[in-house]
């Protein structure tokens, strides 16, 4: 049988699917030795610090939101972004930044974390509030609730509580647990929540979960692989668009893959480039609009990585780009 053209273009550069490992619950998972970035850096100073991370990046992405000064004031560490679209029915969208507390910067949670509330195309800080103590390490806004993922499981918020949240401040407690082994990021999907789990050392999972009435999530469905180290991950109607990161001296990665490749990356046309250090969640704003924009933000500027351990890129905005440059970008 003739192999495809893109996994032709795999195996050329290496793309090789490796043997099984086990994965989260004792899954059989591919280990990623596989697919090679793009990563030629470019030639002069990138818009942002420290050095470049790639030519394709450079030229893509651009400098949006500042993460609120008062999340690092707070020891806190970014992880979770999703938008709250016309929260208050004058058409104004929120970005919601998720950071875990980490007061004595040894990269575990140690208090209540805390979720801002960030004015799209603004960039102003329209209010925030806490959350139970954890990662928060990914946000989705989905069949009405707030959907945040804490190492395991999935806590859901109601969208009403989360509004009167923003409004007041305070602290909110959640409304439905979901536990699932996979939870170390979740992504909005029609309706529905993608649960992913990250791993170091190999390609993992996710799976699709539909959102319950009463804001828990329901059976989930085929399981679909997710490049190692997998931070976030942000679904278009053709395309799911992944970050992948891990250690600050490390560049990360940015995956734009054509839906439909089920258990292997490889089967279906897909590109990756590098990214600066630390990249954590993503997300699609407008993203039932022909100008949508992905997003993506980093930890790398908390306090808990600028004191001694002095990342390549000290990121303290989000960086956006067009979704069809970066789908254009798949052969």
């Amino acid at each position: 049988m003739t192999m495809p053209r893109w996994m032709r273009a795999a195996a050329a550069t290496g793309a090789v699917a490796a043997a099984a490992t086990l994965g989260p619950m004792g899954v059989a998972v591919q280990s990623a030795g596989a697919i090679d970035c793009y990563d030629t850096r470019s030639s002069t100073s990138p818009w942002y610090d420290g050095p470049s991370a790639s030519v394709r990046y450079d030229q893509n992405f651009n400098k949006g939101f500042r993460i609120p000064q008062a999340l690092y004031d707070g020891n806190g560490v970014p992880q979770g972004l999703t938008v709250l679209n016309n929260w208050n029915g004058t058409g104004q969208d929120l970005f919601l930044v998720s950071a875990y507390d980490d007061d004595d910067h040894d990269k575990s949670p140690d208090g209540d974390s805390v979720i801002y509330a960030v004015v799209a195309g603004e960039g102003t800080v329209r209010g925030s509030f806490r959350i139970l103590e954890g990662k928060a390490g990914g946000l989705a806004v989905a069949g009405g609730y707030l959907h945040v993922a804490n190492t395991n499981e999935v806590r859901s918020y109601a969208l009403s509580r989360v509004k009167d949240a923003i409004r007041d401040g305070g602290y909110l407690t959640y409304d439905r647990k979901t536990d699932d082994g996979w939870a170390s990021w979740v992504a909005a999907d029609d309706g529905a929540v993608w649960v992913g789990n990250f791993d170091e050392d190999s390609r993992s999972w996710m799976h699709r979960r539909p959102v319950n009435a009463d804001g828990s999530l329901g059976a989930a469905g085929s399981r679909v692989q997710v490049p190692m180290k997998a931070q976030g991950m942000a679904a278009t109607s053709g395309h799911f668009i992944f970050s992948t990161s891990y250690g600050q001296f490390n560049r990360s990665n940015i995956y734009v893959v054509e839906r439909g490749y089920g258990e292997q990356l490889e089967n279906r046309p897909l590109t990756c480039f590098r990214a600066p250090t630390m990249a954590e969640d993503v997300v699609i704003w407008n993203a039932n609009d022909a100008a949508s924009r992905f997003y993506v933000i980093y930890e790398s500027k908390a306090n808990t990585y600028l004191e001694g351990l002095n990342p390549d890129n000290e990121i303290d905005h989000a960086h956006w780009a067009n979704v069809s440059d970066l789908t254009a970008l798949v052969p």
